[in-house]
């Protein structure tokens, strides 16, 4: 008799111990936000459901992996090259419009003046377009320009510190000139520009096809967009977190965030994030000074496997579509080069600057199958 009552006392323990874990299971459940359907142990038939399914929580936005298309890694278009001319300078910036291709000179036996030529693609030519003294008692240089289509020029120019203060101290100027090289208006970017960066070590600017100007300071991903208006009038600056600006075919300002592929269209007035374009995907370099013509909206820089590809961009349908690796066009450690234009036909120039030398060289790249 003692035995079947100690047995009994056994099972009912057994018992009270399993319910306990089953509570106590379901209690981390809930808490863990993990949704489960336990079958019932009273059903039969077709009311009982012998699966046990579990859902879980999804993952917080900021932590969702970039998804990069297989379009990325598509094979490259086939280029034929062509160098259309070779200055024997460094050019420093650059500019499209119609079939002519501008370019400014720096200059370092006259610091003070600006001097921009054009090359006719269709001639072949190459002649002065503006040629201006504006202040030879001062060190600066055309840090990016924009012709419009009445031949005037907007230009950020760039008068760097007389003693070694670094980037940071720089001034910036936007200035205006006609075809004949008349001083439409002179205007001083404020002097504390860039100063909530604690080092100014990368900039990239460029001009929309309306005149604002978008400059983009960068110290890591500590960055900084800041908008002057067509009138030369600073409209503000905001900090729009690691990435890179870029100009679209259509003439839009857009950033890519390099944490997580979003791409975003920037509105000017408010200077701030205006529509978003893409969740994720759109990693790589974005190129603000090229000047975009043809299919693709946007042309990035990317680094894959070790190697550096230029790709074209459709903002509408997210499409990627590798143009070409640069080491297909002789890059190498002593050069540098730089997209600068495409062309309706689907052609590209680049531009190629050596290290050790003072030279630089167009290229023309001709899709051989396009």
């Amino acid at each position: 008799m003692q035995n079947g009552m100690d047995k009994k006392a056994v099972i009912v323990a057994v018992v009270a111990l399993l319910l306990l874990l089953a509570w106590l299971m379901v209690s981390l459940f809930l808490a863990l936000g993990i949704e489960i359907s336990v079958p019932s142990i009273f059903g039969t038939g077709a009311e009982a459901d012998s699966t046990l399914e579990v859902e879980l929580a999804p993952v917080p936005a900021e932590i969702e992996p970039v998804l990069v298309p297989e379009e990325i890694e598509a094979v490259g278009i086939s280029f034929s090259q062509e160098r259309l001319i070779r200055v024997e300078q460094d050019v420093i910036a650059t500019a499209m419009r119609d079939d002519v291709l501008y370019f400014s000179l720096m200059l370092d036996d006259s610091p003070g003046d600006i001097l921009i030529r054009e090359l006719t693609l269709d001639e072949g030519t190459v002649s002065t377009a503006l040629s201006v003294e504006w202040d030879r008692e001062r060190v600066m240089d055309v840090f990016t320009f924009s012709v419009t289509e009445e031949g005037e020029f907007r230009i950020l120019l760039i008068e760097y510190p007389q003693d070694d203060t670094g980037l940071r101290f720089l001034r910036f100027f936007y200035v205006k000139y006609t075809a004949t090289g008349e001083l439409l208006f002179q205007y001083e970017l404020p002097q504390d520009l860039f100063q909530s960066l604690d080092h100014l070590s990368n900039l990239s600017a460029g001009f929309t096809a309306a005149g604002e100007l978008v400059m983009h300071g960068r110290d890591g991903c500590d960055t900084r967009i800041a908008v002057v208006d067509a009138n030369g009038a600073f409209q503000g600056e905001f900090d729009p977190g690691c990435g890179w600006i870029g100009k679209g075919r259509d003439g839009r300002i857009v950033f890519s965030d390099s944490h997580n592929g979003s791409l975003w269209e920037l509105d000017l007035v408010s200077v701030s994030f205006g529509a978003q374009l893409a969740e994720t995907g759109v990693t790589g370099v974005a190129a603000i000074t090229v000047s975009p013509q043809g299919e693709f909206d946007l042309y990035f820089t990317q680094n894959v496997d070790g190697r550096s590809y230029a790709y074209g961009y459709v903002i509408e349908t997210g499409e990627w579509t590798r143009l070409f690796d640069w080491d297909d066009i002789g890059y190498m450690n002593s050069r540098n080069f730089f997209l600068l234009a495409t062309l309706p036909d689907g052609s590209i120039i680049v531009s190629q600057r050596f290290d050790d030398i003072t030279q630089t060289d167009f290229i023309l790249l001709t899709p051989e199958v396009y």
